[in-house]
């Protein structure tokens, strides 16, 4: 019994962390340029920095609403710049549709850690993902 309370602690005080973390990004909410920044075409961007922030969880993406967040796992809810958006929304697990990017096309291991893996999203535009490739000099 009180492995239990002691799970829901720590899951609540994650959760107050995260919040926290949210609130001081944008000045708790005032700041609505950033809002807006990494709601309308930054969300993947936002998702990079939370999964910096709190180690414990994994980027996901809503293709309907074409957005990603951030789940953490201690707290099992998922997070953007607008704070838990577990709800409203059909969540997958970002890496999982890389992989299956890569058995529908059937794409060789060493070409996918080479092309894939490394590209990033850079923005969300009128339903389309634009991503960037990194270069090596």
């Amino acid at each position: 019994m009180s492995v239990n309370i002691r799970e829901n602690s720590l899951s609540e005080l994650m959760e107050d962390r995260v919040l926290k973390f949210i609130g001081q990004f944008t000045l708790k909410g005032k700041r609505t340029e950033v809002i807006e920044c990494f709601s309308c075409g930054c969300c993947y961007w936002f998702a990079v920095i939370l999964s910096e922030r709190f180690v414990d969880g994994y980027i996901v993406y809503d293709k309907v609403a074409n957005h990603y967040a951030y789940y953490i796992n201690l707290c099992k809810k998922i997070f953007d710049i607008t704070g838990d958006v577990t709800e409203g929304h059909q969540w997958e697990k970002w890496d999982d549709i890389i992989q299956k990017l890569k058995i529908e096309y059937d794409v060789y291991d060493v070409s996918f850690k080479t092309w894939i893996l490394p590209l990033k999203v850079y923005e969300e535009k009128d339903s389309t993902v634009y991503i960037i490739a990194p270069s090596k000099a």
